[in-house]
């Protein structure tokens, strides 16, 4: 997931991730949905679909099957923690 700007973990166990990738930076910005669970130290983050608006203020919703199931380890305290899903990816996390 490149250039994640915001994810908020809902108390029902829902997300929503504001996604604006580098081929999409400027043009528009897309809002995943979907759900999450955390089991020790492993969160799995499960999108059920997605939804885009462009510059020029049109939407789109993309298919979900485009999109996995995500799964890594977390590390950190509740306030602040950083997720390895695999790869070079690391993404960090802080409560406010």
């Amino acid at each position: 997931m490149d250039a994640v700007s915001t994810t908020v973990f809902n108390r029902d166990g829902s997300y929503t991730m504001d996604v604006s990738g580098e081929e999409l930076a400027g043009v528009a910005v897309c809002t995943i949905r979907g759900s999450y669970s955390l089991s020790g130290q492993t969160l799995t983050l499960k999108p059920s679909g997605s939804q885009c608006k462009f510059k020029d203020g049109t939407t789109r919703s993309e298919p979900v099957d485009k999109y996995d199931t995500i799964s890594g380890r977390v590390s950190g305290n509740d306030r602040s923690f950083t997720y390895l899903p695999g790869g070079n990816v690391s993404v960090r996390y802080t409560r406010q």
